[in-house]
């Protein structure tokens, strides 16, 4: 029997730190399987937004988030990750291969203390630019050398930041209107904290930082043949603006790009997951935005077909706004964000523990 150069109670640690990395509706598609000093890791695509989830690259997004954090965390334990991504052709939902070796002594990370407190922030961003220090850290952020690298980009135009703004609200001004997506959103949100437990996964209504009217407005919304009515005198419509004026409020809009393999989006993820970490440890706020950009990929790939002419064209009218300011250059942006000052979030997602099987000892941890 093989026996683990690092302690499986080290790697649980890693792993409950991992786990703690954002996912598309908090769905946390991931599951482990360690054996001795090597962690592989496995993504569960059906656990993601089955419309949004286009070629599962919503998944392998947040599967490079949450790699990306095991890196930090078995850094702070004083290991040094060996990271091997989609190592397996013949195994597809094989993300990763993590070999944990022995480092040398333990970093003081911000990184790691960050990985604690990133969340989704939907507070009120204040609209001023951020400092010089904090935008030259964000804007210099990588991972790793590799081929076909990602590419961050960022503006801090308020024109541009105006634009992304609206841009990035047609995805909620068509899930409004279009009636799988309404469903979809309205079976992934969590209403209540006992909910949040006994799911382990969802987007909780408190993240969402609405007010007391707009939770009772939701609870009217859910009905789709009402919300329907609403549409027909414009409600989606507004829904729509009222949030563009919320998102152009912040100090900094930025962009990943990268190439269409699925290694091309895991890469996008370590990045994202890095910049969000980093933009944490600066005590900034920061929202990904990716409903525009995965229908857009959704329409690409001729799976869109539950959308309208119109809102076809909405989509990818947005998608080129988000491409002429970011100018990606061939490369898919599957992601945009912004980064601000706001007050601390009522909320942050719960998140689940790890779900990991120990091959040397047998042992399933739930």
């Amino acid at each position: 029997m093989a026996h683990s150069k690092i302690p499986n109670s080290v790697v649980l640690d890693i792993l409950v730190a991992a786990t703690q990395a954002p996912s598309g509706g908090n769905s946390q598609p991931w599951r482990f399987v360690v054996e001795a000093d090597v962690c592989r890791t496995y993504m569960l695509p059906e656990k993601d937004h089955l419309v949004l989830n286009c070629r599962n690259r919503g998944t392998l997004l947040a599967h490079g988030m949450m790699i990306e954090t095991i890196c930090i965390a078995a850094r702070q334990f004083g290991y040094s990750p060996q990271v091997r991504i989609l190592p397996a052709s013949a195994l597809p939902n094989l993300t990763s291969i993590i070999r944990f070796e022995q480092g040398s002594d333990r970093p003081t990370d911000k990184l790691y203390e960050a990985i604690w407190r990133r969340c989704t922030n939907r507070k009120p961003y204040e609209e001023r630019q951020l400092c010089p220090e904090a935008d030259h850290l964000l804007r210099s952020v990588q991972v790793e050398k590799s081929e076909n690298e990602p590419i961050l980009a960022f503006t801090a135009t308020r024109s541009e930041i105006e634009e992304l703004a609206r841009a990035a609200s047609i995805s909620e001004r068509v899930m409004f209107e279009n009636e799988t997506l309404h469903r979809l959103f309205f079976e992934e949100l969590v209403w209540s904290e006992s909910e949040a437990l006994s799911r382990g996964s969802g987007l909780q209504l408190e993240t969402l930082e609405i007010q007391p009217a707009q939770r009772k407005a939701l609870k009217v919304f859910k009905h789709y043949p009402l919300m329907r009515l609403l549409n027909s005198v414009g409600a989606a419509r507004a829904i729509a603006q009222g949030n563009s004026l919320g998102y152009a409020a912040c100090g900094l809009y930025g962009a990943i790009a990268c190439g269409s393999r699925d290694v091309d989006f895991v890469q996008a993820g370590r990045v994202l997951g890095r910049l969000w970490l980093t933009a944490t440890s600066l005590g900034l706020s920061f929202h990904m935005q990716t409903g525009v950009n995965f229908l857009w990929q959704s329409i690409r790939e001729r799976t869109a077909c539950h959308l309208s002419r119109s809102h076809l064209f909405l989509i990818d009218e947005a998608y080129q706004a988000i491409c002429q300011i970011f100018n990606p250059g061939g490369r898919i942006i599957p992601a945009i964000f912004r980064i601000g000052y706001a007050d601390e979030p009522t909320t942050r997602s719960f998140k689940a523990a790890p779900e990991v099987k120990f091959i040397d000892q047998s042992i399933n941890v739930k």
